[in-house]
């Protein structure tokens, strides 16, 4: 008989393993003579590949049943997706008073340098221009160092609009200026000198 420390530890035999295991026992109990205790040892362990066969396949049916629906849930979040996009389209249609037929999308480089500055602390100056040029603006996910991509959805104005916005920005030309020590005192005190 198979013991449950011995069933535990076994590697999983495919199910053609298991008949394959079952018939030379049931051979090895039909073609020779065996004491009354031999016979019962294999009629158990027979048993107990027959359970392990139930179970493999179950376990099989229910994995054929799981990648079934993973793949169902997968092309449902693509259709979600996909309608998320479309309702922020129309959305937008909607603010700019304009059809989704007259939004165009535009994709703009902004340098790895600027990109922290352009999407401002969680955001705000994207949802900034956002609001000030009726625009979308998406940024995407780059690995440190790489220029980031804006992507722009709105009205052919409103795309300028953004764009020269976004350049404001990203063509800023930051310089260190050099202050006297009395200078720091005086802008850093609370109390101004007239």
């Amino acid at each position: 008989m198979l013991s449950t420390a011995a069933s535990k530890s076994r590697k999983r035999e495919t199910i053609e393993e298991l008949d394959a295991c079952m018939a030379r026992l049931e051979k090895q109990r039909t073609t020779s003579s065996l004491k009354l205790a031999d016979e019962k040892k294999i009629l158990r362990e027979i048993e107990a590949l027959e359970r392990i066969k139930k179970n493999e396949i179950e376990i099989h049916q229910i994995r054929n049943d799981l990648n079934t629906y993973r793949d169902i849930l997968r092309e449902t979040n693509e259709a979600i997706t996909e309608l998320e996009s479309a309702l922020i389209k129309v959305n937008l249609a909607d603010r700019l008073d304009c059809s989704t037929s007259d939004l165009k999308e535009e994709v703009i480089t902004c340098p790895a340098s600027k990109l922290a500055h352009m999407i401002g602390k969680n955001g705000s100056n994207i949802s900034q221009i956002e609001r000030r040029t009726c625009v979308q603006l998406e940024v995407s996910d780059t690995k440190p160092g790489e220029d980031g991509r804006i992507r722009i959805v709105g009205t052919d104005v409103a795309i300028a609009e953004a764009i020269a916005e976004i350049e404001n920005v990203t063509l800023a030309i930051e310089e260190d200026v050099k202050i006297s020590p009395v200078l720091s005192v005086y802008l850093s005190s609370k109390v101004r000198l007239p």
